[in-house]
């Protein structure tokens, strides 16, 4: 499977899950329109750098069985940082921030990263899947396939698997959070779908946060997810298929708005 592969087939994903969820006008404009971005949010630049630059942290390991020099961890960062940069539309930056600051924060983040990174076996790294949704009142397979790429996939002495999803976080997770995070069970499924579990029935998630906090740090944060956990995800992504197929494009304002790229065809839309 590759991630060529995904436009083969009709598929959804967590990201477009959690656009439709967070607003359904801004998924109209992506995803079904495919309208022109109005700008880019430094952060997400920000965010795809630093996750490449993990990334190939952890290919490094596995290939070679030992870690990147830091030096060379912030080289791939900076390198990556620049090509998500785009050169034909506007890159928005939070208030205080620049290109300069970002990349001072991203070597902090990645000096922080490369001190309290504990890998295990690495099995896999960027992994992309695509699996069949099962309806779970009827057992009906959805036409709609679940697509996504796993961070990562290590495994302890004990061949204990567990996935590991990098995030960057301007807060530390509050209690529960990462175990009511839609990601931790549509991952568990995809995971059981392709046939492996963490302990032959529950599938561990671990998410490794980099906190973009004052002084940078990391946390790991896991979550347990059995099968009975699934049905309450599969039956929202049901009702989320339904709406979206019947157009129930809204918009909702949250603290996405001021970074949105559409925010201004989103104004002139509802006025």
């Amino acid at each position: 499977m590759t991630v060529n592969e995904f436009s083969n087939h009709l598929h959804t994903s967590h990201s477009q899950l959690d656009t439709f969820l967070g607003c359904p006008q801004r998924y109209n404009y992506q995803y079904v329109q495919g309208a022109p971005w109005e700008h880019l949010p430094a952060s997400l630049a920000f965010g795809r750098a630093i996750h490449a630059a993990v990334a190939h942290y952890y290919r490094h390991l596995k290939q070679f069985g030992e870690p990147l020099i830091v030096g060379v961890l912030k080289a791939c960062f900076h390198a990556e940082f620049k090509e998500a940069i785009p050169k034909d539309i506007e890159v928005l930056y939070k208030d205080g921030e620049s290109e300069r600051s970002m990349r001072e924060k991203g070597d902090g983040l990645l000096e922080v990263f490369h001190a309290k990174a504990r890998p295990q076996t690495i099995e896999a790294v960027e992994m992309p899947f695509l699996v069949d949704l099962i309806d779970p009142a009827t057992g009906e397979i959805l036409e709609t396939k679940l697509a996504g790429i796993f961070d990562l996939i290590e495994s302890d002495a004990d061949g204990t698997m567990t996935i590991a999803d990098l995030k960057t976080s301007a807060r530390r997770y509050t209690e529960n959070q990462a175990d009511n995070h839609l990601q931790s069970t549509l991952y568990a499924y995809a995971l059981r779908r392709l046939g492996y579990t963490t302990d032959g029935q529950n599938v561990l998630i671990r998410f490794d946060v980099l906190l973009k906090t004052k002084a940078p740090d990391m946390e790991s944060y896991y979550a347990v997810k059995a099968e009975e956990d699934e049905a309450w995800t599969l039956a929202l992504i049901r009702r989320v298929l339904y709406a979206i197929e019947a157009g129930a494009y809204y918009p909702v304002r949250s603290w996405r708005c001021p970074e949105c790229p559409f925010r201004r065809r989103c104004a002139a839309d509802i006025t």
